[in-house]
């Protein structure tokens, strides 16, 4: 008896990312309303099932999308100006082109960004909470046809320790924003009623972090999150500056800090861990918490100071890592994975292939609870899909997670699946008009490097 379906993907080397880590060499995928409905053979399921849409993926890999699980997605469009906010020399901080973002610029930022992380094979994202308008990122996210998580913006009540990395704040982001316990506690959990709403864009609980918010303000946080079963998040450890100074005020480490407060069980999420004490490790790895690795940040602000990460030995042990962009100036969206890969390396570890791909699909679920309905391709799970090219150069056929990690990145994504929905096809958005964005997204970026007066920092000669 044939049995219908909306969308039959076949001829394909599929990377499920189950339990057992099956690859179809020439693999199928039934999908009926966004759910995966059947995986197996191209014969099995060309026999089984007629479809309405068909995709012949011609031998491409095909793999689950992968999850960004922390980016500051409104700030995507502050790539170039980075040259600026980044230069030893410059007096423009980040935190103040941070400040000079309003709803527009938000709106056309995260367009901006959502096509990009397309583009690299990502069908997902989690922000952290530093969307001013949250309802403009999710504008944006849906109009693109995107999922992703939203938190309300910063949620903290302490400025003290952002005086000791002043790269993190400015004093028009401080009027915007004040940190102030009573603005905190009014926005904590202003996001959550999404979940009700959109399968697509949720909420859950971000706090700044890194010591920006009090004890009280943190566990109430927690609090919330464990009332609502939502994962709670929060920047740690983050700049040996920073942590030097909390260890000399509070006599323990952050992590061991983090534990007497409750903060530290499987429903918590710590971005960044760069700075670990020795007795951090145990604790770590028996809360069960999850861990996003934020490598470029890592090499940019810990590793030249000699801090050495103990994030690939912890992956190693059991530990939930995963890995995210973080700030969009320090690197591409498809650039994790190998950074990641040579990370590892300098740390004195080593991550194969194989697990950088869990890394950037089931695990990247896990750190927003998300785990049992994307980051693989399983029976009953959302259907998040990407399709590859088979004719990229950098396929030989040999080693398809080996080739997609280390090789192909973002140079062949040919179709994104989401929610069972094509959204990006031949390469290109089936949603919104590329150049339109681009160009949306470039008139803002140079207006506010207008208002701050900002002009590249190369300082050699331009001629017109």
């Amino acid at each position: 008896m044939t049995i219908f379906c909306d969308l039959l993907i076949d001829n394909s080397v599929i990377l499920t990312l189950d339990s057992k880590r099956r690859i179809f060499n020439n693999g199928a995928i039934a999908i009926k309303d966004g759910i995966i409905i059947d995986v197996n053979t191209t014969r099995r399921l060309g026999e089984k099932y007629s479809a309405k849409q068909h995709i012949n993926a011609d031998g491409g890999i095909v793999h689950p999308g992968f999850v960004e699980p922390h980016i500051h997605i409104s700030q995507y469009h502050s790539r170039s100006a980075a040259s600026v906010t980044q230069h030893p020399q410059s007096k423009i901080r980040y935190a103040e082109w941070k400040a000079q973002l309003f709803e527009e610029d938000e709106y056309a930022s995260t367009m901006h960004g959502c096509l990009n992380l397309l583009r690299a094979g990502f069908t997902s994202y989690v922000d952290p909470g530093t969307v001013f308008t949250p309802e403009a990122a999710a504008a944006a996210t849906h109009k693109v046809g995107m999922r992703a998580w939203l938190a309300d913006p910063y949620v903290w009540d302490s400025g003290e320790v952002l005086d000791l990395y002043p790269a993190l704040i400015s004093e028009n982001l401080m009027k915007r924003v004040p940190c102030t316990r009573a603005r905190a506690l009014n926005t904590l959990g202003g996001q959550l009623f999404r979940n009700k709403e959109n399968p697509l864009i949720r909420g859950h609980i971000a706090i700044y972090g890194e010591s920006t918010a009090s004890d009280d303000l943190r566990q109430r946080a927690k609090e919330c999150a464990n009332a609502n079963n939502v994962t709670f998040t929060e920047h740690l450890c983050f700049a040996p500056a920073i942590d030097q100074s909390l260890k000399q005020k509070l006599g323990i480490s952050q992590v061991e800090h983090a534990l007497s407060l409750g903060l530290l069980d499987k429903k918590t999420t710590a971005v960044h861990m760069n700075t670990l004490e020795p007795q951090d490790i145990d604790i770590i790895e028996k809360s069960g918490i999850s861990i996003v690795w934020c490598v470029a940040n890592y090499l940019a602000v810990a590793a030249g100071t000699g801090v050495r990460s103990h994030l690939p030995d912890l992956y190693h042990r059991g530990t939930s890592v995963a890995l995210g962009i973080d700030s969009p100036h320090t690197t591409n969206p498809s650039d994790t994975a190998m950074l990641a890969y040579l990370a590892a390396k300098e740390a004195g570890s080593q991550l194969l292939w194989s697990q950088l791909l869990e890394m950037q699909t089931i695990t990247a679920a896990r750190t927003v609870g998300a785990e049992t309905n994307i980051g693989s391709i399983e029976v009953g799970k959302h259907a998040d899909i990407v399709v590859r090219e088979a004719s990229d150069l950098s396929r030989m056929k040999f080693d398809p997670v080996y080739e997609l990690m280390l090789f192909e990145r973002d140079n062949d994504v040919d179709t994104v699946i989401v929610d069972g929905n094509v959204v990006f096809s031949g390469g290109h958005s089936t949603r919104v008009d590329e150049a339109e964005v681009i160009e949306t997204s470039r008139q803002s970026m140079q207006k506010i490097a207008t208002r701050l007066g900002m002009s590249p920092q190369h300082g050699w000669p331009v001629i017109n």
